[in-house]
């Protein structure tokens, strides 16, 4: 049986951003409010919150 490392496993920093974080990344860009990027995407300003941290995960911030 071989040892599995926790080192073994692929980073979060390896995990591609989907397409709603690239849409909510291009609002950011753009000056959008957490508010105002919500009421665009239709989502609440939590799941805006959400998608803004696993984007900070998945790039190492």
């Amino acid at each position: 049986m071989k040892n599995k490392n926790v080192y073994d496993k692929k980073s979060s920093h390896d995990a591609p951003i989907t397409d709603t974080e690239k849409q909510v990344l291009d609002l950011v860009v753009k000056g959008f409010s957490g508010k105002e990027m919500a009421d665009k995407l239709f989502v609440s300003e939590a799941t805006i919150k959400f998608h803004l941290n696993t984007i900070r995960k998945k790039k190492g911030f």
